[in-house]
């Protein structure tokens, strides 16, 4: 079980891990790293979410994305990526997060 503050504390080391492009391989392949940003992201809208939580998934998504195509093909792939693209955009959305959903709703 983790807190708000250590989740989103993990997303952010996922998400400066991200920054440098030899890590994005590693982290592409272990799993549970990329589910918990993933699921991070979808389980954005309900309740129970914190919007910090939100912002680090998003932005841990976007980091991984940007300027990666093995990234994002990877991600074109993942069987939850429909989830993530039907949440729709809500005042205040972040940046990172329509950055995703266009990057992954491109042919």
């Amino acid at each position: 079980f983790m807190t708000i503050d250590m989740l989103r504390w993990s997303l952010m080391l996922l998400r400066n891990l991200s920054l440098e492009r030899s890590r994005i391989p590693v982290i592409l392949s272990h799993h549970a790293w990329m589910e918990l940003i993933i699921e991070q992201c979808i389980i954005s809208g309900h309740e129970t979410s914190s919007s910090q939580a939100e912002e680090a998934a998003y932005s841990a998504l976007w980091c991984l994305l940007h300027q990666s195509q093995k990234a994002v093909s990877v991600l074109k792939k993942h069987p939850l990526l429909d989830k993530i693209l039907a949440i729709t955009t809500k005042e205040g959305c972040t940046k990172a997060h329509l950055a995703v959903q266009i990057l992954c709703s491109a042919e």
